[in-house]
């Protein structure tokens, strides 16, 4: 008998830590809006300025980019710039601000220090994405009708080099453990990755169908892909699924893909706690949440009508995202961190340009299977470790009662 009670508790124990394991599983990962910001027409492209803390949001459909102040979550100002501004990035040498004109086929220059225009560069045909290379100094722009990427440097603010890439590119991102340059081709299925030393093109990854959005992760050395799965004949209910790709930066190789909702478009890295934002519009109106440590999918977030742009404030802690149909700004906390709600200015609407692109291929990689959101797979394992002891400690318990005096 003081065999089997001695079974029974340790059994017991076993329930009571699965429960309390249970109970505590998912509240690692509590991201929700804390407030949503009016700005101008059809915002897209969102830029943090770690210099003076502000977020800038670019507002395609006004031909603005509307200023908001990150302690508060005010508006500061709208400057104007070009037709159709798009990418937007922050150049944290000379703090300026860079803005993709889509329409006008230039880059406005934005001085971070008073919110004024200083420059406008002629780049190619309908330039989109924006990112800065700190090691080198220079801006690279993506020009989707010109299936080239712009250099530009930002000491001078001249255009210094022109890169062939692939066709239709959009997105672009910098790695700072490699100094390459990573810019998806939506219309080619793959991302040309450019050398900053040299301003060249030194690899072409095959990722899947459509890519757009690009981000580094700082923490991993792996690059981020926003894209779809079309084209890609792998096990999978929908083959319009959103997908993310994941290029490993040591090898230009494409390791994994992560199930993400179904048009991702804009994509940030969490440099606090290291997960990965990734905007999905249409229908799905959320930001899908990638744990960078294992590329699963931990959470997602409802925000407004067609998020697009995505991005990081290092000082607050918040993510940014552009809800393109909405004229808001969702602001994502993961933290119970009280936010300021503080309203801005609106403007004229405009249409919005579609673009359609030709497909090529280029060297392929064998990615890992996918990670679908939904209940974690870790989850599930506990959950019947759970339930099997439960049941070793109901038979145990009944033997007890069978067997008083065994």
């Amino acid at each position: 008998m003081s065999r089997i009670k001695s079974q029974a508790e340790i059994l017991g124990v076993g329930v009571a830590l699965m429960i309390l394991v249970l109970s505590t599983a998912g509240i690692t990962h509590a991201d929700s809006v804390v407030t949503t910001l009016t700005v101008g027409h059809n915002p897209e492209g969102v830029a943090f300025d770690s210099a003076n803390g502000d977020i800038y949001v670019t507002n395609f459909g006004s031909n603005t980019v509307s200023v908001i102040a990150g302690l508060t979550n005010g508006s500061v100002t709208s400057v104007a710039v070009g037709n159709e501004p798009e990418g937007i990035a922050f150049d944290s040498a000379n703090g300026d601000i860079y803005v993709a004109n889509l329409l006008s086929g230039t880059v406005s220059v934005i001085a971070g220090s008073n919110n004024t225009l200083v420059a406008t560069v002629t780049v190619g045909t309908s330039p989109e994405g924006v990112a800065f290379d700190s090691a080198n100094g220079d801006i690279y722009v993506t020009n989707f009708g010109s299936n080239t990427v712009s250099v530009i440097a930002g000491s001078t603010n001249s255009l210094v080099a022109t890169v062939k890439v692939g066709s239709g590119p959009s997105g672009v991102a910098f790695d700072s453990t490699n100094g390459c340059i990573y810019v998806a081709n939506l219309g080619s299925d793959t991302v040309s990755v450019i050398a900053g030393p040299t301003n060249t093109l030194v690899a072409t990854v095959t990722v899947n169908s459509t890519p757009q959005g690009v981000a580094f992760d700082s923490a991993n050395g792996d690059i981020y892909v926003s894209g779809t799965i079309q084209d890609l004949q792998v096990y999978t209910m929908d083959y319009n699924e959103g997908v993310v790709s994941v290029i490993a930066g040591s090898n230009n190789t494409m390791v994994a893909w992560v199930n993400a909702g179904t048009v991702p478009l804009g994509v940030a890295f969490d440099a606090a706690n290291g997960d990965i934002y990734v905007a999905n519009s249409l229908e799905t109106n959320a930001v899908f949440v990638i744990a960078g440590s294992t590329n699963d999918i931990v959470t997602s977030v409802q925000v407004g009508h067609n998020p697009q742009g995505v991005a990081f404030d290092s000082t607050n802690g918040c993510i940014y995202v552009a809800n393109f149909n909405s004229d808001t700004v969702s602001v994502i906390s993961s933290s119970a961190t009280t936010v300021t709600t503080t309203s801005s200015s609106s403007s004229t609407a405009s249409t919005i340009l579609s673009s359609t692109s030709t497909t090529t291929t280029s060297s392929a990689s064998t990615p890992s299977s996918p990670n679908t959101p939904g209940f974690p797979y870790p989850t599930v394992a506990v959950v019947v470790i759970a339930l099997l002891l439960f049941a070793s400690y109901v038979a145990v318990r009944r033997r007890m009662t069978l067997h008083p005096e065994g």
